[in-house]
């Protein structure tokens, strides 16, 4: 309206006093966009500013997915089997975690042993090759040797004597190594007199030797654990290779007592 009265004085009034209405109309104008600009924040007043009024709005940040490199889902599976499509999420490959990680188990000796069942059921059932019966060969591949690195994992979590060189090897120690000779000379005589006992032994005498060479195994499982919460790697191997000589004899009492029944 301020426009429109200004060119309504200048057609009506007479020249010089036309002209002193239209420089008063400008003057308000003037003043009127000022204090519009004071009223609005600028742009980077308000760019300023939004950071604050967010950050006290925020809402708690959340973790992002991990994509699997696979089959591209998303899954909040990092360290363990895609659901999705059944291969190690994000940034490991098939294969390359250890088999207590792949079973959802501490790496550890006193670990549930149910639990790694359970996971291996699982993995089982995720990996069977009717779910790959369509599937491209390269992928039918992959999954047989992930099938295969899944049985070999829950055969070393349920064996006490591979859980233990596992751990060893985790570490960057091989019990089993050549320079690794048993110098225990009383834990050798042991297993001999054992085995000469399991040569005359029956069925029942074998079961005997069979619960006794069990316990055994279980002594030196909780000396393991012992040592390497201590560090001491060197006790460690003494521990594993009692355990591969109590392995033996156990497998051979089982078999002694099976062969009488």
């Amino acid at each position: 309206w301020l426009k429109f009265y200004s060119t309504f004085a200048m057609l009506r009034l007479p020249r010089p006093l036309a002209r002193v209405v239209s420089g008063h109309v400008r003057t308000c104008v003037a003043v009127r966009a000022q204090a519009c600009q004071l009223a609005a924040p600028s742009a980077s007043v308000a760019q300023k500013a939004a950071p604050q009024s967010q950050t006290e709005t925020a809402v708690p940040e959340q973790k992002p997915a991990v994509e699997c490199k696979w089959c591209k889902s998303a899954t909040a599976n990092a360290d363990r089997v895609c659901d999705a499509c059944a291969w190690v999420a994000s940034r490991t490959a098939p294969g390359e975690l250890s088999p207590f990680k792949m079973l959802g188990c501490a790496e550890c000796m006193h670990l549930k042993l149910e639990k790694a069942e359970a996971e291996y059921r699982r993995l089982q059932n995720v990996l069977h090759p009717d779910r790959f019966a369509r599937a491209p060969e390269e992928e039918q591949l992959l999954a047989q040797k992930h099938s295969a690195k899944v049985n070999e994992a829950i055969a070393i979590v349920r064996c006490p004597l591979r859980r233990a060189i596992e751990l060893c090897k985790l570490h960057g120690v091989d019990p089993l190594a050549e320079e690794q000779r048993i110098q225990d000379m009383e834990l050798m005589m042991e297993s001999m007199e054992i085995a000469e006992e399991l040569e005359e032994a029956d069925a029942d005498g074998a079961s005997a030797v069979l619960k006794r060479v069990n316990e055994r195994i279980g002594q030196h499982v909780q000396k393991f654990a012992k040592a390497r919460d201590a560090d001491d790697w060197d006790t460690a191997v003494q521990h594993v290779q009692a355990l591969q000589l109590f392995t033996r004899l156990a497998e051979q009492a089982a078999g002694h007592a099976s062969h009488y029944a």
